[in-house]
């Protein structure tokens, strides 16, 4: 919605070939929306015009030190040379900041989707600016033009040498009036604010010296044991030490028994983590998942990485790029990112299922409770870790014109960072863009299937059909829900709210948990059988698979993506919402089964490659603060983006590297420790 209303205003912003370079009309608004009226007629001064309107219709609500700037003429060449030139343009925010007595503002509407730079003297504030613009939408615009700009404007026409063209020139003044009254009715409905300064963040909270004493600890504990690790090898001797390394998962820390620090310390050993990290058990049955998982979480940063320029976020200079690309069939790939969410989905379903049942028929019993609890502990001193961290370290990271939109959503941490922690932020808060650490949403749904998933397989011993029938229940309810809320809320491909009612909710996205579950219960039951699918139905499964995958994914490609006029019914799109991330589950498993059975060709052997299983292992890492780095990053942009294949690329590699090195740290100091000690408490001895 945001790229079809920012393409929207571009196209209203044509304007005559011979006499205007696009522009807002009046000279108010031209000051408040950033953009500047230059005629190509020497004979009509622009700024003096200009001034004059300003001085004489919109300075008598803002304070006298900012009206006697705004009446200087030699303060206008400034004004005009470093303020956004266009609607939805940033200027120049060096330029501005570096001209002595002037400030640098934005005017931030519609939800971030209108962002216009303006260049003002020093001494207008933010409340003066917006008593400019309150003045300007209590004018008759239409009137206002007419009694102010035609006169000027035909003067200018009429130096145009060229009758045809001097013609036009005079023709186009309605459609300009016309262009104007549509914008300034637009602007004058939005929510709006002016932001002002480079909202630099200085001092130290209580936040800050609380997660740096926490690091401070977790950085000593890990230097202590690798001290303990370093001391204890040098006690062995040139001959003994390859043997270590060779005939031992881990080198031996004590020769005594271990103390309960000590033990404690073991923990956060970066060397036994590295390892941890970097082993490939040989007895692994389905090494496609971690392909499947690693390449799902490039799919999710390349997502992000574009979605985070779009308006809402930061915002582009080029929206009609979007509105044209978003069709092209070579870019559905991207525009079909979300999937790899459900990818994610299915194989937290697959995994719970599979190493469940293969317990059950192993002897062993399901701990549905202390599964509950082991998980809780397990997930959350990461999360805890990030949330922390997010909330009070990141906001010192940067500076700049949008930084505000960064410190608006950190604020939000100080009151609900807690709803992470108990994994409801994806019912309360309500809106997601007032969550803190929005993104967090698919761990609270993971949390909440899995709570459903370890009661549902708790029945398994007792009743398999009873099992069974309440895993194809997810399936069925993920469908429903989709559909009727779609329906109800009028939800489809190019309007609605899809985000606060579908996109978040773990009732809207249970089919691919379903999916989940029962694969890896069909897996765990009938592991030889599968091993000995022909050649002839292996391969069916792989063709039927892919060619499903990609027929979801590009499915979407003759949409138009309008939210007037979309070429696809209101049914046929709800049909889509509906049933698409069911069909995507059960085409991956598909995939899955193939590939576990032998069959998977070329698919198997790329999703096996062995750098997938350490990269997996880092998923979880990577999906928690990459969102954050792409966010530390783009809102210190000092101009909105161009979009464009290049750019974006760029961007994706920056921001995978840089997330999996902090995943990497993040693995070996705080969620393989949290492992260890959870492993301690079920009274596991860890290797």
């Amino acid at each position: 919605f945001s790229v079809l209303l920012i393409s929207h205003t571009h196209t209203h912003m044509r304007s005559s070939s011979s006499c205007v370079c696009a522009c807002v009309c009046v000279a108010v608004v031209l000051l408040l929306a950033g953009t500047q009226c230059v005629f190509v007629s020497a004979s009509f001064d622009a700024n003096e015009f200009l001034t004059q309107q300003l001085v004489l219709n919109s300075v008598g609500n803002v304070s006298q030190n900012c009206a006697d700037e705004l009446a200087n003429p030699f303060n206008w060449p400034p004004i005009f040379s470093s303020s956004g030139r266009n609607l939805n343009s940033m200027g120049d925010y060096s330029s501005c900041i570096n001209k002595e007595g002037f400030r640098y503002c934005i005017l931030d509407g519609l939800k971030h989707t209108i962002t216009q730079g303006i260049c003002v003297p020093s001494q207008c504030s933010a409340e003066d600016l917006e008593s400019l613009y309150t003045t300007v939408f209590s004018y008759n615009i239409t009137q206002f033009l007419e009694e102010n700009v035609k006169e000027p404007w035909d003067k200018a026409c009429e130096t145009i040498s060229d009758k045809a063209k001097r013609a036009q020139c005079i023709a186009d003044f309605p459609v300009f009036v016309n262009d104007a009254q549509e914008l300034f009715d637009l602007l004058d409905n939005a929510d709006h604010s002016f932001q002002c300064g480079n909202h630099r963040v200085d001092g130290v909270d209580a936040g800050i010296v609380v997660m740096g004493f926490i690091t401070f600890c977790i950085l000593t504990f890990a230097a202590m044991q690798l001290y303990k690790d370093l001391s204890t090898f040098k006690e062995f001797s040139d001959e003994e030490r390859p043997m270590l390394n060779i005939n031992a998962q881990q080198i031996p820390i004590e020769k005594k028994p271990q103390t309960m620090f000590g033990k404690f310390l073991v923990a956060f050993s970066v060397r036994r983590n590295m390892k941890e990290l970097l082993s490939s058990p040989p007895s692994r049955t389905l090494k496609c998942l971690d392909g499947l998982r690693g390449f799902s979480m490039f799919w999710i940063i390349l997502g992000h990485t574009i979605n985070f320029q779009l308006p809402g976020f930061v915002g582009v200079s080029n929206p009609k790029t979007i509105t044209r690309d978003i069709q092209l069939k070579s870019l559905q790939f991207l525009v079909s990112a979300s999937y790899a969410v459900d990818t994610f989905f299915v194989l937290s379903g697959l995994l719970t299922a599979y190493v469940l049942i293969r317990k059950l028929q192993g002897g062993s019993k399901i701990p549905v409770f202390l599964g509950i609890l082991f998980r809780y502990l397990r997930v959350t001193p990461l999360l805890a870790f990030v949330v922390g961290t997010y909330a009070t370290l990141f906001k010192y990271l940067g500076q700049g014109p949008l930084w505000f939109r960064f410190l608006d959503e950190l604020d939000f941490c100080k009151r609900d960072w807690w709803q992470n922690l108990l994994y409801i932020n994806n019912f309360y808060p309500v809106i997601y863009d007032d969550q803190c650490v929005p993104w967090a949403w698919y761990l609270a749904d993971d949390m909440q299937y899995s709570i459903v998933g370890l009661l549902i397989l708790g029945l398994f011993r007792f009743t398999k059909k009873g099992t069974f029938a309440l895993m194809s229940l997810l399936v069925v309810c993920g469908i429903i829900a989709s559909g009727a809320i779609s329906y109800h809320y009028n939800i489809t491909l190019s309007q609605g709210d899809s985000q606060n009612y579908i996109y978040d909710k773990p009732y809207t996205r249970s089919a691919a948990y379903g999916i989940g579950l029962l694969l890896g219960a069909f897996l765990a039951m009938n592991m030889d059988k599968i091993r000995q699918l022909t050649r002839f139905a292996g391969y069916t499964l792989l063709i039927l698979g892919c060619g499903g995958i990609v027929g979801i994914m590009y499915s979407t490609a003759g949409f138009n993506y309008s939210a007037t006029d979309p070429n696809w019914s209101t049914d046929a799109m709800i049909v889509y919402q509906a049933l698409s991330r069911f069909s995507w589950s059960l085409f991956l498993a598909m995939i899955i089964v193939a590939c576990v059975g032998g069959h998977g060709w070329f698919v198997n052997w790329l999703l096996s490659l062995p750098f997938w299983e350490p990269l997996g292992r880092l998923t979880f890492g990577a999906y928690l603060i990459h969102p954050a780095v792409i966010r530390a990053v783009y809102f210190q942009k000092r101009q909105l983006f161009v979009i464009g294949p290049v750019e974006y690329s760029t961007y994706f590699v920056a921001f995978l590297t840089a997330s999996y090195a902090i995943a990497t740290c993040l693995f070996l100091l705080v969620e393989q420790p949290s492992a260890v000690l959870v492993g301690y408490l079920r009274g596991k001895k860890k290797r």
